[in-house]
């Protein structure tokens, strides 16, 4: 009885309310028209990164945890690994040890101890690798002859120069957003009900 007692307050509220939010409504619609072809560019781009929420994630926070490291001196110093045969010099074609995939599937990271899946996988195996010249000339640039014998220890293994050690190459399989499928991820423009304004 309550309810019904002191419901007379927001009806008389609701004569004044309710035309008064249809009006604001109507006159939203050609200010919803004018987002909707932006909408439906970047909604498709947001959808695609949500689907990466833990690479986004690893990425903040490996980005700190990397600048994390201290000298004896108190000195913040970047720690990073880097392949080391392809930053010694510039080749005319990709070494069989390459692992490259510039389109990486959501939650690829979780097979990193097995061996990330490739994109492009035509060069795997390929031989011979570059073996490292003689002690003297690595020396001189690294500033050091034991940590240059380290270095072509590590690189030329047993000095066959016909393979490196290098993680499995896996291709990785085609890719589905949106409906489509490819060896890429295509994002698209959504459909979808378009906001019109409505002639007074």
């Amino acid at each position: 009885m309550a309810l019904f007692r002191d419901i007379d307050p927001l009806i008389k509220a609701s004569k004044r309310g309710l035309p008064a939010t249809e009006e604001f409504l109507d006159d939203l619609r050609p200010v919803l028209a004018e987002l909707d072809p932006t909408l439906r560019q970047l909604n498709p781009i947001l959808s695609y990164l949500a689907l990466y929420q833990e690479e986004i994630t690893a990425f903040f926070s490996n980005t700190v945890a990397s600048t994390q490291a201290v000298t004896s001196d108190g000195v913040h110093y970047l720690r990073t690994t880097n392949p080391v045969i392809e930053n010694l010099a510039v080749y005319n074609q990709r070494l069989g040890s390459n692992r490259p995939n510039p389109y990486v599937k959501p939650g690829a990271f979780r097979k990193l101890r097995d061996g990330l899946l490739v994109y492009e996988d035509r060069h795997c195996g390929r031989g011979p690798v570059p073996v490292l010249g003689p002690v003297a000339g690595i020396a001189n640039l690294l500033g050091g002859e034991t940590i240059a014998q380290q270095l072509i220890a590590t690189i030329n293994g047993t000095g066959s120069g016909t393979t490196a050690p290098a993680p499995p190459c896996k291709k990785q399989g085609p890719f589905t957003l949106n409906g489509r499928t490819g060896t890429f991820p295509q994002v698209t423009a959504s459909g979808g009900a378009v906001a019109r304004s409505v002639p007074k």
